[in-house]
């Protein structure tokens, strides 16, 4: 596959400067100003939205307005790599988790596994963590498959509702991030096809909690996380 229009105009300045051009791109006056001092190129939204492989509705359904903001934002961030995606995946789970959803208690403990798998895995990057965190994804899976063919049941719904935040974040930290022959060549992040097949993970995160919140609070929430993680780094 033919590399995306940002990665042919910004690659090699993101590549060499991700926490500035990230920090650019969100809107960070001071980064801005470095970078235009250093002459170092970041993309802006007018770009991506240039640009199909960040299509965050290729399909033109009849979306909510925030709902594709919110999709369009992550796509973007898919451009900085996988763990920028995964930090800001954890802050959207939380949203739901700070809701303090009462309901059916092995759903309630099941999310706090997740969350707390999650923070552990975050502070200290460890396989046997790892292998935990894949078995609390496939006990998702296992409650939620009776309705997988019939998404509308009622039941189903709850379910989906109550799990998908923390279950989706979990893949998405679980994920295989690798990238594949039908990909392309190097570096993943230049790949549409790899920008929009690990993209899918990330947007059920969203959508999950958007949920329980909204999805203007999920689009500020991944805006802040994503500009923690980069001042973090810079």
């Amino acid at each position: 596959m033919p590399r995306t229009k940002i990665w042919r105009s910004f690659g090699n300045h993101i590549s060499d400067h991700p926490e500035l051009t990230l920090l650019s791109f969100l809107g960070d006056p001071s980064a801005i100003a470095v970078a235009q001092q250093r002459q170092i190129r970041f993309p802006t939204l007018i770009n991506f939205k240039a640009d199909s492989a960040y299509d965050p509705n290729p399909f033109n359904l009849n979306l909510d307005f925030e709902w594709v903001r919110t999709k369009q934002l992550l796509l973007c961030l898919m451009t900085w790599g996988p763990e920028l995606v995964k930090h800001v995946t954890l802050e959207c789970a939380q949203l739901q988790e700070c809701e303090e959803i009462s309901g059916r208690p092995d759903l309630s403990l099941l999310e706090r596994e997740i969350l707390e798998l999650l923070r552990q895995y975050v502070k200290n990057p460890v396989k046997a963590t790892m292998k935990k965190l894949a078995k609390k994804t496939g006990k998702c899976e296992e409650i939620y498959a009776p309705y997988a063919d019939n998404p509308d049941d009622p039941h189903g719904l709850y379910i989906w509702h109550r799990l998908a935040a923390p279950w989706f974040a979990s893949r998405v930290h679980t994920n295989d991030w690798s990238l594949q022959v039908y990909d392309g060549a190097l570096p993943r992040e230049a790949q549409s096809t790899w920008i929009l097949r690990n993209s899918v993970f990330p947007s059920y995160v969203a959508e999950g909690a958007a949920y329980w919140t909204s999805y203007e609070a999920v689009h500020d929430v991944i805006r802040e996380a994503s500009s923690t993680w980069a001042q973090e780094r810079f």
